[in-house]
């Protein structure tokens, strides 16, 4: 006789109460906390991301900017590799695989710093995205 759903569910409960079938639990996520719309803190080490500068999160599109690294950020904690030292600069990449300072910029909500994302900020710009939005008086 094989056991009934309810069995089979108190099964599974206690199997993953106990972190798995070798009773060890996968450690926890990192704790990633969005600062403005291009840094990010990952277990408390503050990262600021290459290739792009976003508006000051007090502005319209500054705290879009934000909303947008939060929302990426909450997919799952992001894979960062060090471009630059003094200061620190982080390409980072989403839980999904997207590079977040590539999507900042096509989305109009960040700026190309130097050469990087030029053709991002190119696009943003031809679709009027976020800073390129034609002028409706609101603060940027």
């Amino acid at each position: 006789m094989t056991p009934g759903p309810l069995p089979r569910l108190a099964m599974l409960a206690l199997v993953a109460a106990a972190g798995g079938p070798d009773g060890i639990a996968p450690p926890p996520p990192p704790a990633v906390l969005v600062i403005d719309g291009n840094t990010l803190e990952i277990d408390g080490r503050r990262m600021l991301l290459w290739g792009i500068n976003a508006p000051n999160p007090a502005t319209a599109v500054g705290w879009q900017a934000k909303l947008l690294l939060s929302m990426v950020a909450s997919e799952g904690p992001p894979s960062c590799t060090v471009k630059r030292l003094d200061p620190a600069l982080w390409q980072c990449r989403s839980a999904r695989g997207s590079d977040i300072g590539s999507l900042m910029v096509q989305t109009g909500l960040a700026y190309a710093a130097g050469p990087y994302y030029q053709h991002e900020q190119d696009l943003a710009r031809l679709a009027g995205y976020g800073l390129w939005r034609p002028n409706d008086g609101r603060d940027r």
